[in-house]
């Protein structure tokens, strides 16, 4: 699960930005609550070549269904 908060204004800080608006970033603070690490992922289509601009979904599963807690 993600901690997020938006910052309104033009924000220069070092958290990852996750969207953008007009009006403000929304960022993710997950790091200042627990322990974080990055991870990469590839996505490849059926021909093994690398897809430009995927969506990547990350999901809970919780009471029977899948819940996006991030989309990257």
């Amino acid at each position: 699960m993600l901690m997020h908060t938006k910052v309104f204004g033009k924000y220069q800080g070092p958290e990852e930005i996750m969207s953008q608006t007009p009006n403000y970033p929304e960022i993710n603070v997950t790091s200042n609550y627990v322990p974080t690490s990055k991870t990469e992922i590839l996505v490849l289509d059926e021909n093994n070549h690398p897809v430009q601009n995927a969506t990547v979904d990350f999901k809970i599963y919780n009471y029977a269904e899948f819940y996006t807690v991030a989309r990257i």
